[in-house]
């Protein structure tokens, strides 16, 4: 829940049903309760409704319950009133006041009952007034003696009593309760919403909402936890803006701030801290528990209150069986760890070829490096290292360094280096030049990085029969290296079975490829933007290149150009795998008309991947060359594309590369057959950029475009791009073939609204559509200002998608 002037976000109901209990008519006066768990937002429900009855016209006494109840009660009276007040109101203060001056326990209820008397006759009767308390249940033994009597007599009075409390935590009050306001957790739409007003202009990237969500557990519909975590991630800068998205900077967890309830609980309370030095987010037995907690002198009563309190806030799990529990919050054991509430040091290990091999097989590529930087050069110099045990650990941290792009390294690693006689990998890594990185580094011996990059160049040339590896994988294998997606190729490597971390450069362009491929273009660009907000040192390694020429492409597709070029700018495709730089360009470029330039600029490229040797991955970019070849009628470069296809083809004897051949062969010749057999080869390898531009060639050739165009708007529908289903949609309508409308309308419109959508998808500007309605064009901004805010859509290409896929424009009366 947020605020923002005296606007709640996520608890209207609960604001609606709060203000139904207290805004009675005279003489039906209540004692309302609030609770919810810790950060629920019980405060800012409270303070949000006091705004709003006293905007009513409510007279309105807040009581904060760190000063003594009645002085704050008496004085807000006398100030507030005692200029206007009636005779016995002014004869209640003059009394109260009377007894303040000489307050003892039988003085101090005679005072309760006079205040609550002065409170009643101040704002009760006819002002139907409210008195709002928070956190009663932490008030000081002084207050809890004579807070029911106050309460009491107010709302005898004509006084409602609201106060808010945690949980099921006791409060003076609890005898007089007449109704109660339960506060569960914000919905994830409503924890988006107030996220999104603390952070204004750009929207929230999904990967930054999720990371949230994964480190505060159940506490992420909390905004008394979730706001200050937020406030916590901008401070130290680890919120970004990516591609007009706020991001996630760095791979650190996310911790609770050092103010947190929860932190400063474990922090200072004696059994907090013993129950924090126990508790971990793996299971833990209730016997071992308390047996941890005998052991470290903790009070077990104490203790076990404490327990129950963390479980009923959702900071601690309990097991289906119940008898063991857990940390349930991420973020609260990294601020326990951060915060040393944990005092374990654990001594570095010693490194060992099998603790390397360990780490390695784990994907802690950094913890590789940072080991042998410390460890290393002990070992050369004590020279009773095998020769073959310092190669392997020397080429090992060549290739850690070469996946976490760490450029710099100590002075004393590049001495012992030398000694070692390792070679500099950094050009033949970033040029894709496998075969020249693995004879680099055999001159350290026969090593595992060394086999890795020599299988790399093996799966980036004609096909292999390598019995290491796992059968049917071949072809996945190659694709993946043709695309430079590594971490595939690492994983299913045999002699490391490497598990790539899920915060790696090479895992996130792994996230961006699939996501792409699978049609969900938002989260391929929603993976690219966390990319690019994490250790802005490596922005020029080679998967963030490569990442970011697929952004480029999916946001072109989209026809929103500007971020595409964005995107594209300054990343060079003299990077391996740096074909899909080129294609991703040839696209932009002819999409925004340079079509001369996108085959000129194009086929230079091309030419300079072939002169560097590489093969492996063309027929994409060779594919794009000949679409846009045909599409402008330059039949002679048609055929070369053709041509070039067919040699490349000759020579990888890939599926993906015969696909590309068949649909060149269809489109140059008009060949059908080719393109049938071509899409057949697309269906079965889930290839549906092939299969749409299969279709799209076979509606063009065929009698019946029906089926082809049918089947295309689907995967169009799939891929997400609004601009290729407009013009799909106007197509099929010039071909006679209706549009499918399979969703149901979620939105509907009055009839002026409908007819400007339709205006809208038939390309009519604001001038023109304010002319066929007889309205003027500010009309006509502010009803589609409207429109694109109940919509969700950004563009108009966005909205007329949408209007054709059914989603709205219903006419309602």
């Amino acid at each position: 829940m947020s605020r923002e002037g005296a606007q709640v976000v996520g608890r209207d109901g609960e604001l609606a049903l709060l203000t139904e209990y207290v805004l009675r008519p005279p003489g039906r006066a209540a004692v309302v309760a609030v609770r919810g768990g810790a950060g629920v937002g019980r405060t800012a429900l409270l303070d949000t409704a006091c705004h709003t009855w006293r905007r009513g016209g409510r007279p309105v006494l807040r009581v904060p319950v760190e000063r003594p109840l009645l002085d704050v009660l008496l004085d807000a009276v006398r100030e507030r009133y005692g200029h206007t007040a009636s005779p016995r109101l002014m004869d209640s203060i003059a009394a109260a006041s009377s007894l303040r001056a000489r307050r003892g326990r039988p003085e101090g209820l005679a005072l309760a009952h006079e205040v609550g008397r002065a409170v009643a006759l101040a704002v009760g009767g006819d002002r139907c007034g409210v008195v709002a308390i928070d956190d009663a249940d932490r008030c000081d033994a002084a207050t809890s003696d004579v807070l029911a009597p106050v309460a009491e007599m107010a709302r005898n009075g004509g006084v409602s009593v609201v106060f808010t409390a945690r949980g099921a935590a006791a409060t003076p009050l609890d005898v007089l309760v007449d109704e109660s306001v339960a506060l569960g957790p914000l919905s994830e739409q409503d924890v988006r919403g107030v996220l999104s007003r603390r952070l204004p202009r750009h929207p929230l990237d999904d990967t930054l909402v999720a990371a949230l969500r994964t480190a505060l557990g159940p506490l992420f519909g909390h905004p008394g936890v979730v706001l200050p975590t937020l406030r916590s991630l901008r401070e130290a800068g680890r919120l970004v803006v990516v591609d007009e998205h706020w991001c996630l900077r760095g791979d650190d967890e996310i911790a609770l701030p050092a103010e947190d309830e929860f932190v400063r609980l474990f922090r200072w309370h004696p059994s907090a801290a013993a129950l924090a030095a126990v508790l971990t987010p793996r299971p833990l037995g209730l016997d071992d528990l308390v047996r941890d907690l005998e052991h470290r002198g903790a009070d077990l009563g104490e203790a076990g209150t404490l327990l129950d309190e963390l479980v009923a806030a959702g900071a601690v799990s309990v097991s289906a069986t119940g008898d063991a529990v857990s940390l349930a919050v991420p973020a609260l054991t990294a601020a326990l760890r951060s915060a040393a509430v944990r005092e374990r040091a654990v001594p570095p290990r010693a490194v060992t070829p099998a603790r390397v091999r360990d780490l390695v097989a784990e994907g802690r590529f950094d913890e590789v490096c940072d080991q042998l930087e410390r460890d290393l050069p002990s070992l050369v110099r004590d020279g009773t290292a095998n020769p073959g045990v310092l190669g392997e650990l020397a080429a090992t941290y060549l290739a850690a360094r070469l996946h976490e792009w760490r450029r710099c390294e100590p002075p004393e690693m590049t001495a012992v280096l030398r000694e070692l006689g390792a070679p500099d990998p950094w050009q033949p890594y970033a040029a894709g030049r496998w075969d020249a990185l693995a004879r680099h580094l055999d001159r350290l011996g026969p090593t595992t990085p060394g086999a890795f990059f020599s299988l790399l160049a093996a799966l980036s040339g004609p096909p292999v029969d390598d019995a290491e590896l796992p059968p049917g994988r071949l072809e996945a294998l190659r694709d993946a290296a043709a695309h430079g997606d590594l971490a595939t190729v690492l994983e299913f490597f045999p002699r490391t079975a490497c598990r790539t971390s899920t915060d790696s450069d090479f895992a996130g362009y792994r996230r961006v490829l699939r996501a792409y491929r699978e049609g969900d273009w938002d989260a391929a660009l929603s993976w690219a933007r966390r990319m690019e907000a994490r250790a802005p040192e490596r922005r020029d390694a080679p998967p963030r290149r490569l990442a970011r020429a697929i952004a480029a492409e999916a946001c072109s597709r989209a026809g929103d150009h500007e971020r595409a070029d964005a995107w594209l700018r300054g990343v060079s495709h003299e990077v391996f795998a740096g074909h899909l730089v080129s294609w991703a360009r040839c696209g932009l470029r002819y999409r925004t008309g340079r079509a001369a330039e996108a085959l000129d600029g194009g086929w230079r490229e091309y030419r300079w991947h072939r002169e560097q040797g590489r093969t492996s991955g063309l027929d994409v970019l060779l594919g794009r060359l000949v679409d846009c070849a045909v599409r402008e009628g330059e039949q002679h470069r048609a055929e070369l594309g053709l041509a070039e296809l067919e040699d490349l083809d000759a020579l990888v004897r890939h599926r993906r590369s015969r696909t590309a051949v068949l649909l060149a062969r269809g489109l140059v010749h008009h060949d059908r057959a080719a393109l049938a057999e071509a899409l057949r080869l697309a269906r079965g390898s889930g290839d549906l950029n092939s299969v749409a531009r299969a279709c799209l060639a076979l509606s063009e050739l065929s009698d019946d475009p029906g089926p082809w165009l049918s089947e295309m708007y689907e995967l169009t529908r799939r891929y997400g791009s609004a601009q290729s289903r407009v013009q799909l949609a106007e197509a099929m309508r010039q071909h006679g073939v209706v549009v499918p409308q399979q969703r149901a309308r979620s939105e509907s419109f009055g009839e002026i609204e409908a007819r400007m959508v339709e205006l809208v998808s038939d390309g009519c500007t604001n001038r023109q559509i304010a002319a066929v309605l007889h309205v003027s064009e500010k009309t006509v901004e502010s009803h589609l200002t409207r429109i694109f805010a109940r919509t969700g859509c950004r563009t108009r290409v966005e909205l007329v998608a949408a209007w054709l896929d059914g989603r709205i424009g219903e006419v309602t009366a």
